[in-house]
């Protein structure tokens, strides 16, 4: 089961490796990658793969086709609206089933797709009861947690491309590719965790992000 939008859509990208600059896919392994990461894509199986050295051209392309503030298609968007009205929904929702929600709560999402408190939460059992017993705070909370990484992608990655084009040789421009591609592989990675405290709903992705570009 698929629950990192942008770790489905970096992994397609790597199918792109082969393909010569300027090439255009002869498959739609890259389309189906997305549409089964939620993000409806039609226009990604003729997506060309200009920069086939690393494969990450081909999210270079989706951000200049998606827009520059992100990767977050519309249908994945998140308004701070809506946000607060999750984050206020939930913390009730804890709150009446006798959690302490002055703690930070620190929540993960399983390989089934299930949102839990991490391992050693206080409440963790109440907590994760709540999750369980309403499907739409686990659907809402994997769409935060999805937009939260796709931002924190496209924060990365406009700072790659300008590395890369700066690179002056193919030692460095590994080089660089090496560097970000760690940095998009933790993003990945950390993406499903998110903690609740003090109102807000932080993504580990957005916070490793501000630290490495900081």
């Amino acid at each position: 089961m698929i629950t990192s939008v942008g770790g489905a859509a970096m992994q397609a990208a790597q199918l792109y490796q082969s393909e010569k600059s300027g090439q255009t896919s002869n498959d739609n392994s890259f389309q189906q990658a997305l549409s089964a990461a939620g993000i409806d894509a039609p226009w990604a199986k003729d997506l060309p793969a200009s920069n086939s050295q690393n494969g990450w051209g081909t999210i270079t392309n989706i951000h200049s086709i998606v827009g520059k503030d992100g990767f977050a298609a519309p249908q994945l968007s998140v308004s701070d609206e809506e946000r607060q009205a999750y984050i206020s929904d939930l913390t009730d929702k804890l709150k009446a089933a006798g959690v302490d929600t002055s703690k930070d709560i620190s929540f993960t999402v399983t390989n089934d797709g299930h949102v839990v408190a991490k391992d050693g939460t206080p409440d963790k059992d109440k907590i994760d009861a709540v999750m369980q017993a309403n499907p739409d705070y686990e659907n809402e909370y994997r769409k935060i947690s999805n937009c939260d990484e796709l931002q924190a992608m496209g924060r990365v990655q406009r700072h790659y491309v300008v590395d890369y084009q700066n690179a002056k040789t193919d030692d460095q421009k590994e080089a660089v590719w090496e560097r970000y591609k760690a940095q998009f592989d933790r993003i990945s990675a950390a993406a499903a965790n998110m903690t609740l405290s003090g109102g807000s709903l932080t993504s580990a992705a957005t916070s490793m992000t501000s630290s490495f570009l900081s």
